[in-house]
């Protein structure tokens, strides 16, 4: 995974795989058929773990709005992985998902379950009258997916942790003002 994850499938050759994970290549091969099949293994961890950390974190006692804080100040400050290497779905989407269905579907399944992440934490706000109960909890779920990507993206071109932050209080404003938003649009 960290190797993908670090150089990309197409720079990331079988022996660098056979000395990260100290595996002859003909047991990789045996394991797997072939590198793109060691990816997309690789690939299907590494959303499971990511998903798993992601859960973890938003589910931390607390206000929703400073659980969110926590979290994508964590991601700002490189606490919660990611920073220069970036995320190996993020990296996959730029590298793939334009020209490879099954890559595609592998990360629209995980967005899809990250923003089953955040609508829980969002619906829990919602339930403790911390959101109001009109909040589109949809909508905004996928806003803060969103912003989690971008926020992943922009840790990578190194910016610096104050703009990351920066950042992060931007993402936070706007969550905010969501269902301000949502109501006068009627969503």
């Amino acid at each position: 995974m960290e190797a993908f994850r670090e150089r990309g499938f197409e720079a990331t050759s079988m022996s660098e795989l056979t000395d990260r994970t100290g595996v002859q290549k003909a047991s990789l091969y045996g394991a797997f058929g072939d590198k793109r099949a060691i990816y997309l293994a690789a690939l299907a961890r590494y959303s499971e773990e990511a998903l798993g950390r992601l859960r973890e974190r938003l589910a931390a006692p607390g206000p929703v709005r400073g659980v969110l804080r926590g979290f994508f100040s964590g991601i700002a400050r490189g606490t919660c992985g990611g920073g220069a290497k970036g995320c190996l779905c993020v990296n996959s989407a730029m590298e793939f998902a334009a020209r490879d269905a099954e890559i595609a579907k592998l990360l629209r399944a995980h967005t899809e379950k990250a923003e089953a992440v955040f609508r829980e934490l969002l619906v829990r706000g919602v339930a403790e009258g911390e959101l109001a109960a009109d909040t589109d909890v949809v909508g905004l779920a996928r806003f803060l997916q969103s912003s989690l990507l971008g926020l992943t993206v922009s840790s990578m071109t190194s910016p610096g942790e104050a703009v990351l932050l920066d950042i992060v209080d931007g993402i936070l404003a706007a969550a905010g003002s969501a269902r301000a938003r949502s109501k006068r649009s009627g969503r």
